[in-house]
This record gives structure tokens, sequence and C-alpha cells, in this order.
């Protein structure tokens, strides 16, 4: 299919005939959200994976809405950036919202985004994961979530999450489309594969929701009524009282869910005195690398001498890694006679410290390793160990 068909079935879905009237000629339609997909690599490192976006847009800012001439807004300026830097990809879900603004004072198409995003996570996590992407905080790294979403599976895993996410929005979310359009693969002129979701049909037994926006004897009509006043706004929705109650059990669910996973996260961590005496009691801690890396411009080929473990602790003052990295003190194992042999450089150099997962990678600490994995891939991941180079300096503890 052409880009002049493509448009012509977009047209269809942002200025619906059935919503000419009733929104002065599609001026009280004021956002939108989509969902997109397209196959690509998050990260560099990472495989190709289908990924799926849930974002919003306002007609009123982003597709710059002339009130006294909405035929000059630039519809879905928001998706036309994303052809630019995604090239292409599917689209799949476009809803339509009105003007009603929530306390946020960023629209109805926003606050639906939000709780779309959160019902997604609750219910496909881990089987759809939430791209993140590394935000570089005070104190230290901290994971910054995208609208981005592998979708594993993919094409069936897709077409679940999307049947998914048509029955939520009209069963769990605050404000209700005024219209959806569905988007289906492969539109050709005879058949554009593409349908309006109608709510009363498909999902007759959902919860009333508020909107600037109400359907009488099967025609849209403007909610002139409608006030932000809390009283009146609750008379009207009984299910909304409800759903703040649900919303307050739901944060202290999350809150005991953080507290436990904290718990087990200090469990795994363990204590730095904890690690030495792991180390140190393996083998008197000693062991042998033929490959220690290369400071300061000298290589270290491991022949000689031979390390041992001589303490486990906290990091504190190394450039830019997070706060709480466990690091692993070696030193050279040698005698006195071959202590006093040594020169002060080779003391220093030979003397020095690494993170605790890069210890455990060692080969002779294979067998730690091993009884340990759940709290080295712990440590790994937290870490994001060979994710992001951290540029250690000398500690001083």
């Amino acid at each position: 299919m052409g880009d002049g068909q493509k448009n012509e079935l977009l047209a269809m879905a942002i200025r619906p005939d059935a919503l000419k009237k009733e929104t002065k000629n599609w001026n009280l339609i004021r956002g939108y959200v989509y969902i997109i997909s397209k196959k690509f690599r998050a990260f560099p490192n990472d495989p190709e994976r289908l990924l799926m976006k849930i974002g919003f847009s306002d007609f009123k800012t982003d597709d710059k809405a002339d009130d006294d001439n909405p035929k000059n807004r630039k519809d879905l300026a928001r998706l036309a950036g994303f052809r630019t830097t995604l090239i292409s990809f599917k689209l799949h879900r476009l809803f339509l919202f009105g003007e009603y603004q929530n306390e946020l004072a960023r629209g109805a198409a926003f606050d639906f985004e939000q709780q779309m995003h959160k019902i997604v996570v609750n219910k496909f996590n881990p089987p759809a994961v939430r791209i993140t992407f590394d935000n570089e905080a005070v104190k230290g790294y901290k994971d910054r979530a995208t609208e981005w979403f592998w979708v594993k599976n993919g094409d069936r895993g897709m077409k679940k999450l999307l049947e998914f996410i048509d029955k939520e929005a009209y069963f769990s979310t605050n404000f209700e489309p005024i219209h959806a359009t569905r988007f289906f693969d492969n539109p050709t002129d005879e058949n554009p594969n593409l349908e309006v979701i109608k709510p009363d049909e498909e999902f007759p037994d959902r919860p009333p929701k508020i909107n600037s926006f109400i359907v009488v004897n099967g025609t849209v009509k403007e909610r002139s009524e409608l006030s932000r006043i809390g009283d009146s706004v609750q008379s009207k929705r009984q299910t909304q009282r409800q759903q703040i109650i649900n919303e307050n059990e739901e944060k202290k669910m999350l809150k005991k869910r953080n507290q436990a996973i904290a718990e087990e996260n200090k469990k795994l961590e363990k204590t730095a005195a904890f690690w030495s005496k792991v180390f140190k009691n393996f083998n008197k801690g000693k062991f042998v690398d033929k490959n220690m890396g290369e400071r300061d411009g000298r290589k270290d080929d491991g022949r000689y001498p031979n390390y041992k473990v001589s303490k486990v602790t906290k990091a504190k003052h190394l450039n830019n890694a997070p706060r709480g990295l466990f690091i692993v003190h070696y030193q050279p194992d040698v005698t006195r006679k071959e202590l006093r042999e040594m020169s002060p450089e080779d003391v220093t150099f030979h003397t020095d410290y690494l993170p605790l997962y890069e210890a455990l990678d060692l080969k002779s600490f294979k067998d730690l390793k091993q009884k340990y994995m759940k709290e080295y891939l712990h440590l790994k991941k937290k870490y994001r160990y060979g994710f992001v180079d951290y540029d250690y300096a000398k500690d001083d503890n």
C-alpha cells in the first residue's frame, strides 16, 4: 500500500466521520495514545528483538493545533517524527481522547498512557520486559524506564498483548477513549485491515468512566456539566472512588514487595566480612591468573608473583563506581625474603583490587563462583557487569 492510501486510513482514524459534528469538526479531540512496534536492537550488544511502544501526544502542543482553524493541525506529528528515527514501524492501535484535563493538566491521553504502562508491566513482566536506559545520578547509576517493551514470543506474543490492552483500555483505566482504531498487518487497497473498536459490543459490562463526552441514544455528545469538583465528579462515578481505594491498597502491596526485594537483595549481597572469610578460607585466598590486565601502561601477565586475597571491603571512593560495590583486595603471595627483594614499584603494582563479581570469574575461584552462583548473578545484574565500564581509582579502605 502506498503512502497516499496509508494517509487516507490515518485520516479515518484521527478524524472519524462519526465524531465530526459532536466534536465541533474534531476540534474537541485533544490527544491520542498510539501503540507501535519494530524489530531492532535496543542496545548495540543486544540481539534484535520485537519491541513495542505505548506513547501519547497532544494535538494542542505536539501537533500545533490552531483553535481558530483546526485544519492547520499537523496530524500525528509525534508518529511522523518516529518515521525519521525508526525509518519504519508498525502501527497497531490509535486511541483518541477528549479535552478533559486531569489534575496534572496533561490531559486524558497522558493519564491513559501512564496507567497502561503500569498495567502492562504488572501483567506481562517478565514475559514482556520494559526497556531501561542507564541514567547517571549523583549516587551512582539508576535505570530510567522507557516507553518501549520487549515482547517475547514474536507475533503471537504481540497479538496476546494487544488483545489484553484492548480490554484493559475499557475496564481498568480512568478515561475511556472516545474513539479507537485497530490496524492489522499487510494492508492492501482491497483489504485495508483496519477496524473501529466498538466497546458497547465488545465490552458491554465495562464500568462507567469520566469523560468529556457521553453517549446519548448512540450519539456522542460533549458533557457540558462535567466539573472538576471532587464531589460532583465522584457522585457520577462510584467506581472511581473504589479505584482510588484499590490504588492505595496496591501502593501498600508494592511497598511491601519492594521491602521484600530489599531484604532478599541484602541476603544475597551479604557483608564484606562474610566475603572476606569466604575468599580467605578458600585455598588460603591464593589465586593465579595469566591475564590480570594492564594498569598504568604496564601489562600484568600473572606469572610472578602469584596473589592472595587480603580482604573484601565496600567501595567508598572509586571514581564513577556505584557506592556499595564489593571490592576484593589482593597482594603478592610471597615470603618475607621475596617481599624484601621486590622493588617499591613492583609492590605497588601487584597490590591492587577488583570487583567481587570479577574476582569470582577468575579460574582459580570457579568453584566459589559455582557455590555462590545466585549471589554472583545478582551482583552482576545490579552493577551491570559487562555493560557499564567504571573508572576504578585507588580505594582508601
